[in-house]
């Protein structure tokens, strides 16, 4: 009894550590990278020889791994000092088009709903009302779709204060006839430009209601 106790122990000493390097790697892919990556490659060598020792559980040991590589790839600072630079620009230049893709959807996605919406009741209404996407100023989702009345669309997570406004839409009318038409803002800011260039959104710059 008195064996299985050490053992125990052990084992929690040698997670400790693997435990140690996923929260440190979690801190490192989400604030600064510099400081908390080095305390999660640390305490991962540790983890891993417990683990090889037995004396740690694998699954933590590996999931700590895998965090902490991920940490490396999203740090800039980190990437740099590898003398990766070349890397970094791949990667942002990636991610930038994966946003653009992403947000050209979202944008498509509003506008349809719009119409919808328009074609089920006849009428303009709350913006947050016609549509479920939420990429609008905060002042134009509890207000009516009004015409000539400009709405910004952004781009990027406006939970985390990282959404860039890269698109102004105005509803005008030409007889019974409604469209949205949309030009570019902000075309000076990167993640803008690469949601100017998306095809999609340049298909939707002049959109028909009805």
């Amino acid at each position: 009894m008195a064996d299985e106790k050490i053992i125990v122990v052990n084992q929690s000493s040698g997670n400790t550590a693997g435990i140690l390097a996923i929260v440190f790697a979690i801190l490192g892919i989400f604030f600064l990278g510099i400081l908390f990556v080095p305390l999660a490659l640390i305490c991962a060598i540790i983890a891993t020889i417990k683990m090889v020792k037995g004396l740690a559980s694998k699954l933590v040991t590996i999931i700590a791994w895998i965090l902490l590589v991920i940490a490396i790839a999203t740090s800039p600072s980190l990437l740099a000092l590898f003398g990766a630079g070349a890397v970094v620009k791949q990667i942002n230049t990636a991610n930038h088009g994966a946003i653009g893709i992403a947000y050209s959807q979202e944008f498509e996605t509003a506008l349809k709903q719009i119409k919808e919406d328009f074609s089920m009741r006849g009428e303009f209404r709350d913006l947050r009302l016609m549509t479920t996407v939420r990429q609008f100023e905060d002042s134009a989702i509890n207000e009516k779709i009004e015409i000539g009345k400009p709405i910004k669309f952004g781009v990027g997570v406006k939970s985390k204060d990282n959404m860039e406004f890269c698109a102004e839409m105005t509803l005008k009318q030409n007889g019974d006839k409604y469209i949205i038409e949309t030009k570019n803002i902000n075309e000076k800011k990167e993640i803008c430009k690469e949601f100017h260039n998306m095809t999609l959104y340049q298909k939707l710059k002049t959109f028909s209601i009805n």
